[in-house]
C-alpha cells in the first residue's frame, strides 16, 4: 500500500486526499487504529487498480457527504461496487454544495460550526453506519476538507486526540488539494465566479474555532453525538473500534 512520508496518506491515482486516521496518540494512553476509518476527497475519477487497492484494504463502507448535485455531476465509483455499502448522506456546506453561488461564509470556522449546528440528524446516522460496519469505512466529500475535516475532527476528538493533531490533520488537506484547487479556481473564473482562495485553504485557527465551539457549546464530541441522539454505548462502540 503506498503512502506518503507521515504514514497515513494513501496514494490512488485518481484522488489526492485518502488519508487513514489511524496513528494518532490519545489523551488516555491509546492510538487511534489504523485501517478503520479513511477520509477522502471526490471518488469520481478512481481507476480500477484503485478500487482493487481499497478493496484490498477491507473497504466495507463508503458515506459520500455530497450533494444531489454534486453526485449528479461527478459520480462516485465506489457506488454499486460489490461487497461494499454506498450511502448518500448530503452535508450543505454553502460552498461546493451551492457550486459556489450565494451568500458565501465569512470563513471555514464559521461553517464547520454551523454544521456542527445544523447536522444532527445526518451525524447521528453516520456514527449508527460507522458503528454498524465491521471493516473499513470511507467518508468523502468534494475536496476532502470541509465536510470531511468536521466529520474527522469529530472522529479524533472521540478517540481522545489532542487538538494540535486535529489540527495537523485538518491542514494537511491543503497540500493535497494544492494543484487541483488551482484548476478549480481557474474554471470558475472562466465561468465568472470569484471564488476567494480562503475557500481552498485550511487556515488552522478555522479548525481552532470549530473545537472550541464544540467544546464549549456542547462539552466535547461525546456529548455533542449525544445531543444529536446516539445513545452512550452506540457512542462507545465506535470509540472503542478506533483506539488500540
Amino acid at each position: 500500500m503506498p503512502i506518503d512520508q507521515t504514514g497515513r496518506r494513501i496514494l490512488l491515482e485518481g484522488a489526492n486526499n485518502v488519508r487513514d486516521l489511524g496513528g494518532y496518540p490519545t489523551l488516555d494512553g491509546y492510538q487511534t487504529k489504523k485501517g478503520v476509518f479513511l477520509r477522502s476527497d471526490g471518488l469520481h475519477r478512481l481507476t480500477d487498480a484503485d478500487i482493487n487497492q481499497l478493496l484490498d484494504m477491507g473497504l466495507r463502507l463508503v458515506v459520500d457527504l455530497r450533494s444531489g448535485q454534486e453526485l449528479e455531476r461527478k459520480p462516485s465509483r465506489l457506488c454499486g461496487v460489490e461487497g461494499v455499502r454506498y450511502e448518500h448522506i448530503a452535508m450543505f456546506d454553502g460552498v461546493q454544495s451551492a457550486m459556489f453561488e450565494g451568500q458565501l461564509p465569512r470563513s471555514m470556522g464559521d461553517m464547520y460550526c454551523y454544521l456542527l449546528d445544523h447536522s444532527f440528524d445526518n451525524y447521528r446516522t453516520i456514527f449508527r453506519l460507522f458503528g454498524e460496519t465491521k471493516g473499513l469505512s470511507l467518508f468523502n466529500c468534494a475536496a476532502g476538507k470541509d465536510r470531511t475535516g468536521v466529520l474527522a475532527m469529530l472522529l479524533l476528538k472521540l478517540a481522545g486526540v489532542v487538538d494540535d493533531d486535529v489540527i495537523e490533520d485538518y491542514a494537511i488537506s491543503e497540500r493535497n488539494i494544492y494543484e487541483a484547487s488551482k484548476r478549480q479556481i481557474e474554471e470558475l473564473r472562466k465561468q465568472g465566479i470569484d471564488a476567494p482562495e480562503y475557500l481552498f485553504q485550511s487556515h488552522k485557527e478555522d479548525m481552532l474555532m470549530t473545537l472550541i465551539h464544540l467544546r464549549e457549546r456542547y462539552g466535547g464530541a461525546f456529548y455533542y453525538l449525544r445531543r444529536c441522539g446516539l445513545s452512550d454505548q452506540e457512542i462507545r462502540t465506535v470509540r472503542k473500534k478506533f483506539i488500540t
